[in-house]
């Protein structure tokens, strides 16, 4: 069988490294990776990695990778079909990747799309080491689909997601409640840059949102 692997997300610097036993490497990309060759992409969902090539080398594989658990408890995964869903970010603080998802389930233990089932929303971080942590969301309300697209954190428990159908909102996991941006249901992706967030918004959903793009 012949083995594909499928890039879905862009690719950032990876982290400021501090600790000498880290995997990933100051000056290298991190990339997001749904697939193992195995599971069929078109099933929706997707083991998924977090994949450290060097920039300035020809990479005939990933230098480190980080498995992103797909069963268990901190199971996690995207929809891998979705041109949308797979946006990785890097914390404001240098220290974390990020991304959106969904978890509390097993991969493909309710098929069909994930937009669409009644399965916890999150968020995903790794960190220098590759140590990964999960943080899970419970939806209010399912009558659309809601893509969780991407996520940015600023490192200290406060996190910034994007999406549709109210899946634009900020969470911290200590105990405070998800809150929406019921102005800007749609968003494409987030990023902080010197401490302040911007989103990006798709053209024609600013325009029906009467927001500038």
């Amino acid at each position: 069988m012949k083995k594909i692997l499928l890039p879905v997300a862009a690719a950032f610097a990876s982290f400021t490294v501090q600790a000498q036993n880290a995997q990933f490497l100051p000056g290298h990309l991190a990339v997001l990776r749904a697939g193992d060759g195995l599971v069929d992409l078109r099933l929706k969902q997707a083991p998924i990695f977090v994949d450290q090539f060097d920039p300035n080398g020809l990479n005939a594989s990933p230098s480190f990778t980080v498995p992103v658990p797909t069963n268990g408890p901190d199971s996690f995964f995207f929809n891998s079909h979705a041109a949308t869903e797979g946006v990785l970010s890097r914390s404001a603080d240098r220290r974390l990747l990020a991304f959106a998802g969904y978890g509390g389930v097993n991969l493909l233990e309710k098929p069909g799309t994930p937009s669409l089932l009644e399965i916890q929303r999150g968020i995903c971080t790794v960190d220098a080491a590759g140590s990964i942590h999960t943080f899970l969301y419970h939806l209010e309300d399912l009558t659309e689909k809601m893509n969780p697209r991407g996520a940015v954190t600023d490192g200290t428990g406060n996190f910034w997601g994007c999406g549709n159908a109210g899946a634009t909102f900020y969470f911290n996991p200590a105990g405070k409640e998800k809150v929406d941006f019921d102005s800007v249901p749609n968003a494409r992706a987030m990023k902080i840059l010197n401490n302040v967030l911007y989103a990006t918004l798709n053209g024609p959903d600013a325009t029906a949102m009467d927001k500038l793009a």
